[in-house]
């Protein structure tokens, strides 16, 4: 006998008994199956029906599916990942060499992606406290939404998922197809092998082979209707440089298989990541430095589409070697949504219109003189290196550096009396990049080690006519752990050691 579990956005449902074929009534199940009362399969399964509303694929209509690799670089990619990699070198793909991150970690980094704000724009429009449900913000799926495509988004971690890790997710569901519950409950009962922060196996599989497994059938289900699905995994891939190798055949035969269906025909394919590893010993190599600034970026787009929109992919191949940033995906998402406008003309008569530098299409022609500046990236999160030189960390200069810095460290922390004040251990590490056009201005970045709790900073610090001041926000290189564990909020987690009582 087996038992059927329907999940809701945000209760179960009924359980069901059944020995033979059922009728499945909703889209998110557990089935449990016993023989002699002994459980011999427990497993979670989706049905995708499409909603009235969605419309029907048309010639020329493409859907879209971004694919998420959390904590991935450029390089990494091409170095865990190398059957994926010529696979998609063989089916052709357009990979752009400077995309950079604008913030630190997985958050602040897909928000613009998502909504073309940064996560200090969102708080004002319709985020003012972290308390808060997301329902009132404005996502990318809102708009896919509003033009009848069927939407989905899916995490494969959710308990450290990207809108409820530290914060309240939504209240209602946020897109048609929201597995959220499901992948709770799965996680749950039958998810096995801590991988770091994150669970790596579900039953029998990966939690990524699950959530891919899930992205297929979606992707099938719809085959003839319009979909903006978005599929992040972070189980394999959050904590460990080399671990994204152990996805790579499960990966490269998602991407046979949607090739082989011919759903690929009809789909852009957006394959990215957040940024590099932001910790460990690779990270702390200033190749690693580089490698978290830099994450994947790629498009795999349909040769009929390339063919049909001419000027638009000539844009596009030139941007590969372009500065760009998740608000530039942004925009290049919102694309699809009307085709009609990456024609030749349209593409002219755009590129002669007054664009907003910090957010363009990767179909027009980003700027070869873009700065990071521009661009809407931090001075810390800028992989454009042009006048940097390595310094003793027993320079007079990185010194007051430093001492500004746990000046600036412990005002914040001041503010919380759980948190204990941080002491400067070592300056394990320190370089200067000088300033194009005003020999007065100097940057330094330090690597630093305070005590209690022995936790490895990286911050960059601006000094002008000898005085410091810090630029941007401050990076953790190591794990926090529990050392934070008295703080809720998502920034003073990397700063904290929480006073224990004895």
């Amino acid at each position: 006998m087996c038992i059927i579990t329907i999940f809701f956005f945000n209760r179960l449902g009924e359980k069901i008994y059944f020995v033979n074929n059922i009728t499945v009534p909703d889209e998110m199940v557990e089935v449990v199956c016993t023989l002699n009362s002994n459980i011999i399969y427990k497993y979670y399964h989706i049905f995708i029906h499409p909603t009235s509303s969605v419309i029907k694929r048309k010639d020329g209509d493409v859907s879209v599916l971004v694919l998420g690799l959390d904590a991935v670089s450029r390089m990494n990619f091409h170095r865990q990942m190398p059957k994926t990699s010529a696979f998609l070198s063989k089916i052709g793909t357009v990979e752009m060499l400077g995309y950079n991150k604008v913030e630190d970690n997985t958050f602040p980094n897909v928000i613009p992606v998502l909504s073309g704000m940064t996560i200090e724009e969102l708080k004002i429009n319709c985020w003012p406290k972290y308390e808060d449900f997301f329902d009132n913000c404005h996502f990318i799926w809102d708009d896919y939404k509003n033009a009848n495509f069927s939407t989905s988004f899916v995490e494969d971690s959710p308990i450290i998922g990207m809108f409820n890790y530290l914060k309240s997710g939504f209240f209602k569901k946020p897109t048609d197809h929201y597995l959220r519950p499901l992948m709770l409950q799965a996680e749950k009962n039958i998810g096995h092998e801590t991988v770091g922060n994150t669970i790596g196996c579900i039953g029998h599989q990966l939690g990524m082979s699950m959530m891919l497994d899930y992205a297929f059938k979606i992707a099938l289900s719809m085959t003839n209707h319009l979909y903006m699905n978005i599929f992040w995994t972070t189980s394999l891939t959050h904590d460990y440089l080399e671990y994204p190798k152990f996805g790579d055949d499960d990966l490269r035969d998602f991407f046979d298989a949607f090739n082989k269906s011919g759903e690929l025909n009809k789909t852009v394919v957006v394959l990215m990541s957040d940024h590099g590893i932001r910790w460990g010993e690779f990270r702390d190599t200033y190749q690693g430095s580089l490698e978290d600034k830099l994450p994947t970026l790629k498009f795999i787009i349909p040769e009929w589409f390339q063919n049909k929109y001419p000027s638009a992919m000539k844009n596009l191949h030139k941007n590969t070697i372009r500065l760009t940033t998740p608000f530039d995906l942004h925009e290049t998402l919102l694309e699809f949504i009307n085709t009609k406008q990456l024609d030749d003309d349209s593409i002219a008569r755009r590129t002669k219109m007054n664009r907003n530098e910090r957010g363009t299409s990767l179909f027009l022609e980003i700027p070869e003189n873009k700065t990071c500046e521009t661009a809407g990236i931090p001075k810390n999160y800028c992989a454009c290196h042009e006048k940097r030189m390595e310094l003793s960390v027993d320079d007079s200069n990185v010194v007051e550096a430093a001492r500004v810095f746990m000046l600036y460290v412990n005002t914040k922390l001041s503010m919380y009396t759980v948190c204990a004040y941080l002491t400067l251990y070592a300056i394990q590490k320190a370089s200067v990049e000088m300033g194009k056009d005003n020999s007065s201005v100097r940057d330094y970045e330090i690597q630093v080690t305070t005590v209690p709790g022995y936790a490895k900073f990286e911050a960059t610090l601006r000094q002008h006519y000898g005085n410091f001041k810090m630029v941007g926000s401050v990076s953790r290189l190591n794990v926090y752990g529990n050392q934070s564990i008295c703080v809720n909020d998502a920034k003073m987690k990397l700063l904290c050691y929480c006073i224990h009582e004895s």
